[in-house]
């Protein structure tokens, strides 16, 4: 509006406004500095105190329930299965802010578009709907590289504990096939959680075009005249549609993650211990 009608605009209001923007963007970069250390500071804490955790429990554990966690079991605790818990330490506050983010967009495209703003909130509901699917297979592809991982690395810990007797026996092509397959059926269940991750990033570098067709396609359809004040408007406004939707499916696979990896790291501190 006030590059649109600049002969009715008072240069001082424009200085303002550049004013204004600026000071929101130092406001803005400033609390997500503060939010970033806070974050970092809680997952360094949250860390420590788990490894130091399965670390003293592994001293105490029994001769039965150490049957059930080997050495190599116990290393993926405290490196993979830490790391993934601590990770979720950087999402907390997107499980809250996501839904801010999504209604702030609507109400601007709503005080911009009108009724056409109902179509961009079904456009993004739809985009959001079809991470559902994707996150239930990658928790399931989340616990089966655990698995094979946990079976690589139990049986390594084997053929390094028996590395004397294995070469006495001459059986290290047997074991070396051994460890290949093991690797072989990792890899695959990775490729699998990789490829369903670019499937996860085509919808998010999509959905914007998307949102934005059925959006401008609806105002169309409903005689919603499109001036290039709303046009300009709506579109930064899909922008940021789109750090909520980019965010949506890293939170929810990071929850999948720290939800397989907290069950594990449970399970092992629950063990019996010497009495």
């Amino acid at each position: 509006d006030f590059l649109s009608d600049k002969k009715h605009q008072s240069l001082r209001r424009g200085y303002l406004l550049a004013v204004g923007f600026l000071g929101a963007k130092v406001v803005e970069t400033t609390a997500q500095r503060q939010w970033i250390f806070g974050a970092r500071q809680l997952g360094l804490r949250l860390r420590a105190a788990l490894i130091s955790h399965i670390y003293r429990k592994g001293l105490v554990l029994s001769s039965q329930a150490r049957q059930g966690h080997t050495s190599g079991e116990i290393i993926n605790y405290m490196s993979v299965d830490v790391q993934r818990i601590t990770d979720f330490a950087w999402y907390i506050n997107t499980v809250w802010m996501l839904p801010i983010q999504i209604s702030l967009a609507i109400f601007v495209l709503h005080t911009n578009l009108g009724l056409g703003s109902l179509a961009a909130l079904a456009a993004t509901l739809i985009v959001m709907s079809c991470n559902i699917p994707l996150t239930r297979m990658q928790k399931r592809y989340q616990s089966q590289i655990m698995e094979a991982k946990d079976a690589r690395m139990k049986a390594t810990s084997e053929v390094l504990r028996n590395m004397k007797t294995i070469k006495l026996q001459a059986w290290d092509c047997q074991f070396v096939h051994k460890l290949e397959s093991l690797r072989n059926i990792e890899y695959n269940w990775i490729w699998k959680s990789l490829r369903l991750g670019a499937i996860g990033a085509f919808i998010f570098w999509g959905s914007p075009t998307f949102i934005s067709i059925v959006t401008f396609g609806t105002c169309l359809l409903m005689g919603i005249p499109l001036t290039a004040g709303r046009v300009l408007s709506a579109l930064a406004t899909f922008r940021m549609l789109q750090d909520p939707i980019f965010s949506l499916p890293d939170l929810l696979n990071v929850i999948a993650q720290a939800k397989v990896s907290a069950d594990r790291v449970a399970f092992y501190l629950q063990g019996e211990e010497i009495q």
